[in-house]
């Protein structure tokens, strides 16, 4: 069985280190070389990926793998298309994390001595029983997990300077000017459907209760019923025999567009004109009675009213845009070299589907 090294613990043991993304870190191939273990050499994982001459293994994948899975699934059996699918992100991420932390040094990022030493303690910290103990059992010796602690950090403050850098980008293109037009150009998503405004008497049934517990309540209904026919106030009916929340409020459910009623209510309420009432009407959850109170026409909201949330969100989408742009430009320009053929198959038809779209 292939050791573990630091690389595929990150996502427990070095719970407590904020890395810039997901996943294992890449190995120097300087300082590749296996040391003996009480006098037995370590196997010496598969590689997957260079980078630049940068050797990645089937490790490092697996720590950026299970960085991808909920913690409960990772023993959980999932389907081959699955499992595929689960690799090619893998892939991906673990090759943007090397790019990443080659331009990091590029850049002259460097982390102090006094850094990682106080990231050791608070693993030391963290861990539950002795340190020692837990690398001398997976075969890991402390300067390998000083080596993993630095790349993260270095990580870490590479993506800090970039997010910074960006945001203030993505904040000047985002001009008053910019947000009038795709305003005016996406105006339908702008606009408030109609909505309508219901009272409501719920009388209960347990979906297991059998037949004659749905018909108690059908019967139930069909007395309230009569009583409205019959001229009685509905909200009075409904704060007296109503069995859900809105009965306090004579059974007032206030505004609500489409999609926020049960569907029985709303395909029974598009039939009605104001002041009408319906029912009894089936659903999962008994027997309802509803009163058609107000229909509010469509609204188009105004420029000044959405401005501040187109911001928001367009700031949010150039910045993630600029984000994927800088990691492309720094794949491109790296040497990736694939030992396994599938990986590089899958690699080229992402990067195919990705030309094609932009096409569109």
């Amino acid at each position: 069985m292939i050791l573990k090294r630091v690389t595929i613990l990150t996502a427990g043991l070095l719970f407590l280190v904020a890395a810039a993304t997901s996943g294992a870190a890449e190995k120097d191939v300087k300082t590749k070389s296996r040391p003996e273990v009480a006098g037995v050499l370590e196997e010496t994982p598969k590689i997957v990926l260079r980078v630049n001459g940068v050797e990645l293994d089937e490790i490092d994948l697996e720590g950026v793998i299970r960085t991808l899975l909920p913690g409960a699934s990772v023993h959980q059996r999932f389907t081959e298309e699955k499992r595929k699918a689960i690799r090619v992100k893998a892939v991906d991420r673990l090759i943007a994390r090397e790019v990443f932390i080659q331009e990091a040094r590029k850049q002259g990022i460097k982390i102090k001595s006094q850094e990682i030493d106080k990231q050791v303690a608070e693993v030391r910290k963290n861990y539950k029983g002795s340190l020692e103990t837990f690398l001398k059992k997976n075969k890991l010796t402390m300067d390998g997990l000083r080596n993993e602690l630095e790349k993260r950090l270095i990580l870490q403050r590479y993506e800090t300077k970039v997010n910074d850098e960006i945001k203030k980008d993505a904040k000047k293109k985002i001009t008053d000017a910019y947000m009038e037009e795709y305003y005016n150009k996406n105006k339908e998503k702008f606009k408030e459907p109609e909505r309508i405004r219901l009272r409501e008497i719920t009388i209960k049934a347990d979906p297991g209760g059998g037949k004659e517990v749905w018909q108690e309540a059908l019967n139930q209904a069909m007395q309230l019923r009569k009583r409205i026919d019959a001229g009685e106030d509905f909200a009075k009916i409904a704060r007296e025999s109503s069995q859900d929340p809105y009965a306090a409020k004579g059974g007032d459910m206030g505004f609500g567009h489409v999609g926020s009623h049960v569907p029985e209510l709303e395909n029974a309420a598009a039939k009605l004109k104001t002041g009408e009432v319906a029912g009894p009407i089936w659903s999962i959850y008994g027997y309802h009675i509803i009163k058609l109170e107000e229909k509010a026409p469509p609204i188009q909201r105004t420029f000044e009213e959405v401005k501040e949330g187109i911001r928001g969100d367009q700031e949010k989408a150039e910045f993630l845009d600029m984000k994927y742009n800088l990691i492309q430009d720094l794949k491109k320009k790296a040497k990736i070299e694939y030992m396994n053929q599938e990986d590089k198959k899958e690699a080229e038809d992402a990067e195919n589907k990705a030309k094609e779209k932009g096409k569109k």
